[in-house]
């Protein structure tokens, strides 16, 4: 998945299902990593706390800017303070914002 980066909604929906949310958390992961100031090939736990971690209000906010840019979609800045780690903000995202592209196409025919 590594060598596959999602930059945009399309990109994603490129992706077989069963690896989008991979994708998915490696876009916010690296977008974390990008405002910490963090390289590529540091770890960051997907349980980490973004306040623990020393992200800032500004910083969630230009964080915010850029999913709502790769994803096309309008989230609520506030979504990322009731979702403090990556875990849970990718979680939100693949089941309420972007649920479209987590759906199974399949899911009527087998009824």
């Amino acid at each position: 998945m590594a060598d596959q980066r999602i930059t945009e909604i399309s990109d994603l929906l490129e992706i077989p299902l069963y690896d989008r949310r991979e994708a998915l958390q490696e876009l916010v992961t690296h977008e974390l990593k990008s405002a910490l100031l963090m390289e590529d090939d540091e770890y960051l736990a997907p349980d980490s706390v973004f306040f623990e971690l020393g992200l800032t209000s500004l910083q969630l906010s230009e964080i915010k800017y850029t999913l709502d840019k790769a994803l096309g979609c309008e989230l609520e800045v506030a979504q990322l303070f009731n979702r403090p780690t990556v875990e849970q903000l990718v979680s939100y995202l693949s089941e309420h914002v972007i649920a479209e592209a987590f759906a199974d196409p399949d899911a009527d025919l087998r009824r």
